[in-house]
């Protein structure tokens, strides 16, 4: 068994975490809020904090996830890191999306907006992980 650059999994979520605020704050802001039907003023009332600090955890897990699959299922590469982290976007995160919000009638867009986000910060933590748990001088930390 191999293990996980702790490292490459912490990078990866800071990484994901960074995506999401330039997503929603200079990509897809505006529209999202129009989505969901907010303004900035509400949003600015609530206390981001908590939710930011959960966000960052959760990266962390899914760093976590895809570097594990990925280095339990074959070659250390980024290449391989890409792949797994688009198989488990596909498998879990399109998916399980895609049931909840059609249950729930939101809106074709926000899915669109919230689905891309989680493919940029996935394929960023593949790409991550992948590269740096191949890294020759990573080797101690590749092997169980």
């Amino acid at each position: 068994m191999r293990r996980v650059n702790i490292w490459a999994v912490l990078v990866s979520a800071v990484v994901f975490w960074l995506v999401g605020g330039l997503w929603y704050r200079l990509l897809f802001g505006q529209r999202w809020m129009a989505v969901v039907g907010k303004t900035e003023a509400q949003l600015k009332a609530i206390n981001p904090i908590p939710n930011y600090v959960l966000a960052f955890v959760l990266e962390i897990v899914i760093a976590g996830a895809i570097g594990w699959v990925t280095s339990h299922t074959g070659e250390l590469n980024v290449k391989r890191g890409i792949r797994v982290a688009l198989g488990m976007w596909l498998a879990f995160v399109a998916t399980t999306f895609a049931i909840n919000y059609g249950f729930e009638g939101a809106p074709l867009a926000l899915y669109w907006i919230t689905l891309g986000q989680y493919l940029v910060g996935m394929l960023l933590s593949g790409t991550i992980v992948g590269a740096w748990t191949s890294s020759a001088g990573n080797s101690r930390a590749a092997r169980a």
